[in-house]
């Protein structure tokens, strides 16, 4: 862990950026399921200097740590990839691009056509299907309960949850990469959606090591990237002013929509390629790091 380091209460402004948006999983979350305690570091400095810092993260509302969402260094978060908008000081949330359970129940039923699994997240809770339940995934479920959520169902059919779930703000889907075209083309059947596909090596969960392809769905037109847009207009807050650290694809709407991006030193290379700045490793303290560098306090 990372030894804190004294530093004055609050820190002389030598920048032209207000707002900093994060994302969690690779950014300020490793795969352990750690926050590191430079990442809270980083985002004191900013906080006791004016800056504002915004939780970006792909997650549902119930499955991000407590920690996080009570933290006092975050004012503002987007979940589910910009389905979600909160003001963590005043407990407020927004919805945006919800699907109903007619659109999710297609959805599952094509995942399930191609032998894949989904991952969904509700407005009232959190669907994980057996077969998207990897050693990391086992933490996340077990330390939201642990902590009183009640509202995540691990399931061997997702389509069981529509009964007592609605309000589709995103689905993940987990499959063969051989079916990434052919899955594609099927959504855009469906309805108009906002998609982004990656590549993922699971070996636990069944999986056996294969290649899977992951594609996260949310409504057309919310992303990350519309949801920081959101959070700036709500603030007054120029987009110029603005800086986001990810380090995947889909942190890359929030990357471009930002005045300056950073990806992790983690990062996959097309989000590297797409960033302003590459900062060091989620393990050797990269957030903080790029904040002392972009701040002028190191």
């Amino acid at each position: 862990m990372y030894r804190i380091r004294k530093l004055p209460g609050r820190i002389k402004r030598t920048s032209m950026y207000k707002l900093v948006a994060y994302d969690l999983d690779g950014t300020l979350i490793n795969k352990e399921q750690v926050i590191p305690d430079s990442a809270f570091e980083a985002m004191r400095i900013l906080d006791e200097s004016g800056v504002i810092n915004v939780l970006t993260t792909g997650r549902s509302w119930y499955v991000v740590p407590k920690v996080l969402k009570g933290c006092g260094y975050l004012r503002h978060a987007v979940f589910s990839s910009g389905a979600r908008i909160a003001d963590l000081g005043k407990q407020e949330m927004s919805f945006r691009g919800v699907m109903n359970n007619s659109e999710a129940e297609k959805l599952i039923s094509l995942a399930h056509e191609f032998n894949g699994s989904v991952l969904a997240f509700f407005k009232n809770g959190v669907v994980y299907e057996n077969g998207v339940v990897n050693q990391s995934r086992k933490k996340i479920v077990q330390s939201r309960r642990n902590e009183g959520i009640s509202s995540i169902y691990v399931l061997d059919d997702a389509l069981n949850a529509l009964s007592f779930l609605d309000g589709l703000e995103k689905i993940t889907i987990e499959y063969d990469k051989t079916y990434v075209d052919e899955i594609q083309n099927r959504i855009k059947r469906i309805e108009d959606y906002e998609m982004i596909s990656s590549f993922s090596f699971l070996s636990e969960a069944g999986k056996n090591g294969e290649k899977l392809a992951v594609t996260e769905i949310n409504r057309k037109g919310i992303t990350k990237g519309s949801g920081l847009i959101e959070i700036c207009r709500n603030l007054n807050i120029d987009l110029k002013e603005t800086i986001a650290i990810g380090d995947s694809e889909n942190d890359l709407p929030m990357m471009k929509t930002a005045g300056f991006s950073i990806a992790m030193g983690n990062s996959s290379l097309t989000t590297k390629e797409n960033a302003d700045f590459v900062t060091k490793d989620i393990m050797d303290d990269g957030v903080l790091f790029a904040v002392e560098k972009l701040f002028g306090l190191k």
